[in-house]
């Protein structure tokens, strides 16, 4: 439900990138739990989220 709530006050991408920083993989929304599949634009969106969730 969260991933689904951010894709709604964000966009997509940024739910997606959520989804991949946390490794959420169960049965997700997107298909973009595991970083081996995730493209170079999704991990680096990725990194952005955790580097400014850490200030």
């Amino acid at each position: 439900m969260a991933l689904y709530l951010a894709s709604l006050i964000a966009d997509d991408d940024t739910a997606k990138a959520i989804q991949l920083a946390v490794e959420y993989d169960p049965q997700p929304p997107f298909d973009s739990g595991n970083a081996s599949d995730a493209s170079p634009q999704l991990k680096q969106r990725a990194l952005q989220l955790l580097a400014a969730s850490q200030v």
